[in-house]
């Protein structure tokens, strides 16, 4: 059974990077703030506390899979640690997971891949796509095509998953992040790329661009997979 983080925790690198530049614009707002709260002190009117915000996972239930089964899967998240790298983020307390040659968020032409955060004991799955171009395509659809069957439409927020930016050399950057919990179907999909023989990626926008996927990137999304299901069983044989 799959563990469920606190909503609050899935959020995409992209996110957490985002709201870091936020946060530096506000230091001047709450320095100000604190200054009126002080003045107001004096003056006898009553402070008001503001409610806590927690970042601290719910409860997570429990494995229904038995003990031999769980060291199983963390025997497959093992023997794939050598493919994955990671980097912890002092600030939030937040270690970031990819696999190796897919760290980040530039690409040298097409991106595929998944990465994972970890807070605690609470991992959780981001979903990576898109392109570095010499032409804005402004896509605002993504098809997912795995060895010809019926194409699958990946949903995605363009104001909150879409990331668009220029590089060096005026190189074109356009993609998304996505979090996997609460999207199955895109799950379901993604765990049949590394058998596929063949899978193509189409981003739609004022035109079209396909992509298809290198068997180097079909390996890394299972070796992600691997990962990632191991370490959700290490916390289930923990609290077995």
């Amino acid at each position: 059974m799959a563990l469920i983080p606190d909503k609050q925790l899935i959020k995409t690198e992209q996110q957490y990077k985002a709201e870091k530049r936020a946060g530096m614009g506000c230091l001047v707002f709450i320095g100000v703030m604190i200054i009126i709260g002080i003045i107001g002190s004096f003056s006898g009117s009553k402070s008001q506390d503001l409610p806590a915000t927690s970042s601290e996972p719910i409860a997570l239930k429990k494995s229904a899979i038995s003990k031999e089964q769980l060291q199983m899967v963390i025997s497959n998240g093992e023997k794939v640690k050598s493919y994955i790298i990671s980097e912890y983020d002092k600030i939030e307390k937040i270690t970031w997971y990819h696999t190796i040659g897919s760290n980040g968020s530039e690409f040298k032409k097409f991106g595929f891949y998944l990465y994972m955060g970890r807070r605690e004991d609470v991992p959780w799955l981001i979903f990576r796509t898109g392109f570095c171009a010499d032409d804005w395509l402004f896509f605002d659809t993504i098809k997912l095509l795995i060895d010809d069957k019926e194409a699958y439409e990946i949903p995605f927020d363009k104001y909150k998953d879409k990331k668009e930016d220029t590089g060096y050399g005026g190189d074109i950057y356009e993609n998304v992040d996505i979090a996997i919990d609460g999207v199955p179907e895109l799950l379901k999909h993604l765990k049949q790329i590394p058998d596929a023989k063949t899978v193509t990626v189409r981003f739609s926008g004022k035109y079209y661009h396909d992509y298809t996927l290198s068997e180097n990137q079909k390996k890394k999304i299972g070796y992600m997979l691997d990962y990632f299901n191991g370490l959700k069983a290490k916390y289930d044989l923990k609290n077995l």
